[in-house]
């Protein structure tokens, strides 16, 4: 196993509503036995405490895990997750690297190792970070292969973001307020405009520990709501760790 950590110089700005950024600092991972090799990359992010290099560390503390049978991947992967309760974008990028390897060694692409059909992969949305508007419009021209956008808001700007990204596509949107709307109020307000500008869904679009206020403005909303920052886990969701526990059981 080899671990390296690499500052990423980003093409454009990536801007969300608790900051930007030009770099990014990642791990990576390369699992190489039986002479097939497996990539994984650690993305992690201030928000959940987690660096690169704390990544990295995880890494090495899986290795004695990695030892064993890799063709187990759901008992591996479950002993190295052990191993500490966070950290979760090492264990992403130790899992996209076992399930390569496995891959590569069976001779068969990823897709076909998960039974997913060719024909039924889902649509991916092409993500636009907050700038300035003619830097937003820019970045969804640059990408018109894609055919869905999720547009970052969350700043006193929103409306003229979207009113600005519609000006050069009527392509689907969706929208990412990234804890971003402070009341449940202000998200209504918003939710309610951007669903008639054609936003098909609006991500975590209150503080993650709002799960109150997420229950109101589910029952308000035209248009879905999704968790993000407010779900890492499934214990997690209210009322699951009964279910998880049946379910472990079982």
């Amino acid at each position: 196993m080899t671990v390296k950590t690499y500052e990423l110089k980003l093409r454009q700005a990536w801007g969300l509503s608790r900051g930007t950024w030009t770099t990014r600092r990642n791990a990576f991972i390369r699992l190489e036995r039986d002479g097939f090799a497996g990539l994984g990359e650690a993305a992690p992010i201030a928000r959940y405490n987690e660096t690169a290099e704390s990544a990295a560390a995880f890494l090495e503390k899986a290795r004695p895990v990695l030892d064993r049978d890799l063709g187990d991947y759901a008992v591996r992967f479950a002993e190295a997750g052990a191993l500490d309760p966070g950290e979760h974008a090492a264990k992403a990028a130790l899992d996209m690297a076992i399930l390569d390897w496995s891959a590569r060694k069976l001779g068969v692409p990823l897709w076909r190792l998960l039974g997913l059909g060719r024909d039924k992969a889902v649509t991916t949305t092409y993500s636009i970070g907050i700038d300035e508007i003619p830097v937003m419009q820019q970045k969804v021209r640059d990408a018109a292969d894609f055919g869905v956008y999720k547009i970052k808001v969350g700043t006193a700007d929103d409306r003229k973001i979207i009113e600005g990204i519609r000006a050069v596509t009527d392509k689907p949107l969706r929208a990412d307020a990234n804890e971003g709307w402070k009341t449940r109020e202000q998200a209504l307000e918003m939710i309610d405009w951007m669903a008639g500008q054609g936003v098909e869904l609006i991500e975590q679009p209150l503080p993650a520990d709002r799960l109150e206020d997420y229950a109101w403005l589910k029952d308000r909303v035209k248009i879905p709501i999704f968790a993000d920052e407010s779900l890492i886990l499934p214990s997690d969701l209210p009322g699951s760790r009964r279910t998880s526990t049946a379910s472990t059981s079982s």
